[in-house]
């Protein structure tokens, strides 16, 4: 039947986020898990008692049961999520390397293009390190604004959550697509590391260049 949310708690990202409370028996009806239970809760006085409790579920041979803390157990829940992690810090490293070197090639260009204009500078008095410094400058500032671009396309996608599921327990953990001031914050810096390091061999190729030569072409 229809179920009346009537709260929502925040666990601060973890794995308790995915669980959804309930009367037990509307939930079994409506999963159709009647005479099933997939865990169950028992509460300790302390901390000792706690782990007595676990030894004893798990000794006794009559209940067959594996007993753990709850902390060990949203732990373990948690860690089905690593492999995704990974997958998603590798595809960033890769992108990230493959962002580096379009950030490079725009920039070749950029002082391909502005070669007399750099010359020019140099032959009004501008030294080497200044025209290195616009340079990086340059791509630093284009590299936040493909960040702004990225996060704006992003935004529709704010909120929308996916989860793996576990066929023996029957329990699934829920990973949400968040844009938290924490995501964006690494995100410009993410950006700021790739303009540097895809701006300064450019730059450095313009402070270098011949004045003469420049002029001539």
């Amino acid at each position: 039947g229809p179920w009346q949310v009537v709260g929502i708690f925040d666990a601060g990202g973890s794995a308790y986020e995915s669980e959804v409370w309930g009367d037990v028996n509307q939930m079994a009806s409506d999963f159709d898990r009647q005479g099933a239970f997939a865990s169950a809760y028992l509460r300790a006085t302390d901390a000792s008692t706690a782990n007595a409790l676990k030894n004893a579920v798990s000794d006794d041979q009559r209940l067959k049961l594996d007993g753990m803390l709850e902390t060990d157990y949203y732990a373990k829940q948690t860690r089905s999520g690593g492999p995704i992690k990974v997958v998603g810090y590798m595809v960033g490293f890769i992108m990230g390397i493959g962002s580096i070197f379009a950030a490079m090639n725009t920039m070749y260009a950029a002082v391909a293009y502005r070669s007399r204009e750099i010359a020019t500078l140099r032959v009004i008095g501008f030294s080497k390190p200044s025209i290195l410094t616009s340079f990086v400058f340059e791509s630093l500032v284009l590299s936040l604004l493909g960040a702004v671009v990225g996060i704006v396309l992003m935004l529709p996608f704010n909120g929308m959550s996916t989860g793996t599921s576990n066929a023996v327990t029957f329990s699934e953990v829920v990973f949400a697509l968040r844009m938290t001031p924490t995501v964006i914050l690494y995100a410009f810096i993410f950006a700021l590391v790739m303009g540097f390091f895809g701006g300064l061999a450019p730059a450095w190729h313009a402070a270098r260049q011949n004045i003469l030569t420049a002029l001539r072409g």
